[in-house]
């Protein structure tokens, strides 16, 4: 039997790399033009998610994009380019004791390219996914015009949340250049278990004695014994192996670890 492979990384003519917002809709608007396709690449982590790409088209890096816009740490609420790293929001809200509680597969990936994949993680059993912090987007349509959905502050009523649309749309729906968003103050403390178990089912008795304690896990997972020797290092388990993870103040976690080892 012959298989044949798809990947969805593109295949691309060029790649372009603007310097500011208003360089990236004159790009858009003069491939719309052309009929040409645009594929936007914030560090090129996740180029392989999604369906394979249709036809041939222009790259536009959005890497020098990168810029802090607005930070007030008293409110909670940062707005960035598209082209921030990562690991740069990090630190950022670090120096503040603030965090963005989400997983990333990479910390060299970028905001905009990990909005636009709309990855999530572990954390999201107790922080929620992308579309729980953010408040407002700024991208370029199809045709090269820039449009704004949502708002800079955390409580508004600006009509309808278009830029939920754009969260997980791989770039389809519009060109991510610049984000608002909802952060946290850093937990004193986090902590997680690993626990060995014979079976998946025994693995679902698990989850459910946890859903039904007074516990409060903010991160919940299961690995195959496989996956999880490649993470961690370890020997390999005999089955899956779960891990919960708790986050807050030291006392309290160091409670709900101890409670979960019973």
């Amino acid at each position: 039997m012959n298989v044949e492979v798809h990947r969805a990384r593109p295949e691309l003519l060029e790649t372009l790399s603007p310097r500011s917002v208003e360089e990236v809709a004159q790009l858009v608007g003069r491939a719309a033009e052309g009929g040409q396709a645009v594929y936007p690449i914030g560090a090129g982590t996740q180029m392989d998610v999604g369906c394979a790409a249709g036809r041939p088209g222009i790259g536009l890096s959005l890497a020098a994009i990168d810029r802090l816009i607005d930070y007030q740490p008293d409110d909670m609420t940062i707005t960035v380019e598209a082209g921030m790293k990562l690991d740069q929001l990090r630190r950022l809200l670090a120096e503040r004791r603030q965090w963005l509680p989400l997983d990333f597969a990479s910390p060299a990936g970028t905001v905009g390219g990990s909005l636009a994949v709309g990855q999530c993680g572990p954390r999201r059993f107790g922080f929620g996914g992308w579309a729980d912090y953010v408040l407002g987007l700024r991208a370029v349509d199809g045709m090269g015009k820039l449009f704004f959905s949502g708002a800079k502050v955390v409580k508004s009523a600006a009509g309808l949340n278009l830029h939920r649309l754009l969260i997980g749309s791989l770039g389809a729906l519009g060109v991510i250049v610049e984000a608002t968003l909802m952060v946290r103050p850093r937990p004193e403390m986090q902590a997680a278990l690993a626990c060995r178990v014979r079976e998946p089912a025994e693995a679902d008795r698990l989850l459910d004695h946890l859903a039904r304690s007074r516990l409060a896990p903010i991160a919940v997972d299961v690995y195959s014994a496989s996956v999880w020797e490649q993470l961690a290092g370890a020997a390999a388990a005999t089955g899956p192996v779960l891990v919960v993870g708790f986050g807050g103040a030291a006392a309290d976690v160091q409670w709900m670890l101890d409670q979960l080892r019973r």
